[in-house]
């Protein structure tokens, strides 16, 4: 499953403002932007918080990729996305 957001923090950072691509997949949370791409590991990923308007996917503990609830910027469907997502990382804290 795949979900396509904009990023909305306002930055100059090439990579940072502009449409991230996150993917779920076997080994871990993949996100795509036009310049970069990287692989968080379930095992490794912290947690997730819907906090007013927003869900956060905490990839560290300081870190999040932010996604807008009420209008989300995106294609695919999020609340399957998230609960896939939850799902994943259930299963990598049984592991651990």
């Amino acid at each position: 499953m795949s979900l396509s957001a904009l990023n909305t923090i306002l930055s100059k950072g090439k990579g940072i403002v502009g449409e991230h691509q996150l993917e779920i997949t076997e080994q871990g949370l993949k996100e795509r932007t036009d310049y970069n791409c990287s692989m968080n590991t379930w095992e490794g990923m912290r947690a997730i918080k819907k906090v007013g308007g927003f869900y956060f996917l905490f990839v560290t503990d300081n870190t999040a990729h932010i996604i807008p609830r009420k209008k989300p910027l995106c294609e695919g469907d999020l609340e399957g996305f998230i609960q896939e997502f939850r799902q994943r990382i259930k299963k990598a804290n049984k592991i651990r």
